[in-house]
Formats: C-alpha cells, structure tokens, sequence
C-alpha cells in the first residue's frame, strides 16, 4: 500500500505535521483538532453527514466536538483512519470526486456493499484498502 501517514496528515490540515508514527501516535492520543474534519470533509468530497457516519460520531456529539474544538482518542483514530483511506484513494483514482464516487458506489468486489459502508470497522477498512491496492497494481475489483 502506498498510503503513508505524511500524506493523511496533509489531508488534516496540521499545522505541525507528524514526522514518524511515534510522533503521530502522540498527536492521535492528543486528540485531533476539529478542524481536521473540516479539511478531510473538503478534501475527500465527501458530504459532512456521510463522513460523521463513516466516523461513526452522532450529530450532539459532533456538537460538543465543535465546542471543544478537539476529538478524543477513539473519535481521532477513526479520523485518521479515514484519512489514510481518503489519501489512498486518490492516489489510486485521481480526483476527489473519483475518490467520493467510488466510495459511495456499490463495489462488487466488496460483497455489493459501499466502500464507505465498510470504514467503521478495521476490518471493513482492511477490505477497502486491499481492494484499492487491486485498483492501483491493474487487478479488476
């Protein structure tokens, strides 16, 4: 996979980027800013309600998120997650919009299910982003 952690991070919009996944941890159990959701919402072309389920975060959550201005460590984890998905993605298809499309689309090698249906779980993601790395070495998926 030629997803990195640099490559997500930029998708979050940090001011200080991590430098290494020790970095990157510490910044994860810090929790994420709000504004992260912001960038990563822009930048995957993805609607905001869509993401907030991906994120599995119910709307007086995202509320309270909003006042704080910081996610916690799970809520962040998940946002990085998704990052790293996102930033994959369109190194594989191109476009954000390419990336939204196929991420809202029915995909068969996916069991018929929507790629963004599957991020809530590891497992879900693991299965995306194989089916991605399909995508980028010329497999049909």
């Amino acid at each position: 996979m030629a997803c990195d952690l640099p490559t997500a991070f930029r998708l979050l919009d940090l001011p200080k980027r991590p430098r290494s996944p020790v970095e990157a941890d510490a910044v994860v159990r810090k929790g994420l800013p709000f504004h992260s959701l912001e960038a990563l919402t822009a930048g995957s072309g993805l609607p905001a309600d869509e993401v907030a389920t991906i994120l599995a975060i119910p709307p007086r959550t995202l509320a309270r998120r909003k006042a704080t201005r910081r996610f916690s460590l799970d809520e962040s984890e998940r946002l990085l997650r998704l990052a790293l998905v996102v930033s994959y993605a369109a190194e594989v298809l191109g476009d954000r919009d390419a990336v939204a499309a196929w991420l809202t689309t029915r995909n068969r090698a996916l069991g018929g299910e929507k790629p963004s249906g599957l991020l809530r779980t590891e497992v879900g993601t693991g299965a995306v982003l194989d089916t991605l790395g399909r995508i980028d070495y010329g497999v049909v998926s």
